[in-house]
């Protein structure tokens, strides 16, 4: 009667994604993502426990993806955080 429609299953793309994670690893290269190893991850860089996201890490890294910015590193996102905290 109709076409029967598949769902698609997402394959995770390990390609290119970096295991060690430093300062100057950019953001698409690292698999990020708002969970708790990267929280961990701030919290032991910045300092802050616990270390909480925001509404400006969510607005940079919707920017980094759609605009596929492959130079955009953690060191980036830390920067404009810090100077928007500063401004305050």
């Amino acid at each position: 009667m109709g076409n029967r429609i598949e769902k698609s299953q997402k394959k995770m793309e390990t390609k290119n994604q970096t295991e060690v994670v430093t300062l100057c690893t950019p953001l698409l290269e690292c698999a990020f993502s708002f969970n708790q190893k990267f929280r961990d991850y701030f919290s032991a860089v910045t300092g802050v426990s616990p270390f909480k996201f925001n509404a400006d890490m969510a607005t940079a890294w919707r920017k980094v993806k759609t605009e596929n910015d492959l130079n955009f590193t953690i060191q980036d996102m830390l920067k404009s955080i810090l100077w928007r905290v500063r401004l305050r």
